[in-house]
């Protein structure tokens, strides 16, 4: 016997890798604000430090290393927020979001 068809017959399994994924994704999304946020705070600490302090000391130089720390964290984080989309968008419409159109046998 067919079982009713109802427009929310996802199997359990998808409904738990939906929930997983935006879990993942949602906690990413927050871990990447918060490290911003340190992130600006160590730049603008070592731009206070290049500018008030003598540049021959140990720290010389160091604001070019975090900046540069910087942009590569800023493009891995586009990364991994692309990869997670694409990632997210694949599961939930393998769970039910495009509805293949065939005959109903």
């Amino acid at each position: 016997m067919n079982p009713p068809n109802n427009k929310m017959n996802t199997p359990k399994n998808k409904k738990g890798v939906i929930v997983l994924w935006n879990l993942v994704f949602n906690g990413y999304l927050g871990f990447s604000m918060i490290l911003r946020v340190f992130y600006n705070a160590s730049i603008m600490y070592f731009r206070y430090r290049r500018n008030n302090l003598s540049d021959d000391g140990p720290e010389a130089g160091s604001f070019r290393w975090e900046s540069q720390i910087l942009g590569t964290c800023v493009w891995m984080e586009w990364f991994l927020y692309c990869l997670f989309y694409v990632i997210l968008a694949k599961n939930s419409f393998a769970a039910g979001g495009q509805k293949k159109q065939g005959l109903r046998s």
